[in-house]
C-alpha cells in the first residue's frame, strides 16, 4: 500500500486530484465532514459540529461495478467483529451504506453547511 498524503487547503487539494484521477481501483480518497460536505460548501473547488463521519471515495470516472465492488468489500469489513470492537474502544461506530446512500447524505451535508457558511459569511480564500 502506497499513501500519498497531499496536504493543503483542508483537503480540499487531494480531492480535487482524487476526483480527477484515472479510475485504477487503487486510487481513494479517506474523507471526513470537512473535506466531503464543508469544503465544496464554501470554496469554489473541492473543508462544526460535534458528529464527524469518514468515507471513502474512488475518482469520478470509476466504473459502477468498481464502485459495487469497493462497497461491498468496506461494507464486509465494517461488520467483522475486530473491527467493530476496535472501533468501538475509540468511541467509533462503523455505519456501512450504499454507493447511493452515501452521495445523498454528501448532498445533504453540502447543502447544510453552505447555508451554515452563507449565514455566517464565511468566504474560502
Amino acid at each position: 500500500m502506497i499513501v500519498d498524503n497531499r496536504a493543503g487547503a483542508s483537503g480540499a487539494i487531494a480531492a480535487r486530484i482524487v476526483a480527477q484521477s484515472a479510475p485504477d481501483g487503487y486510487t481513494l480518497l479517506s474523507g471526513a465532514t470537512s473535506i466531503l460536505a464543508i469544503n465544496p460548501a464554501m470554496m469554489a473547488k473541492p473543508g462544526y459540529e460535534s458528529s464527524l463521519w469518514y468515507g471513502l471515495l474512488l475518482p469520478a470516472a470509476a466504473s459502477n461495478t468498481d464502485v459495487a465492488k469497493l462497497n461491498k468489500a468496506v461494507n464486509d469489513a465494517l461488520r467483522a467483529p475486530d473491527l467493530v470492537e476496535r472501533f468501538a474502544a475509540l468511541g467509533a461506530e462503523p455505519v456501512g451504506s450504499s454507493a447511493e446512500a452515501f452521495s445523498k447524505t454528501i448532498s445533504e451535508e453540502i447543502s447544510k453547511w453552505g447555508r451554515v457558511i452563507k449565514s455566517a459569511g464565511i468566504r474560502g480564500e
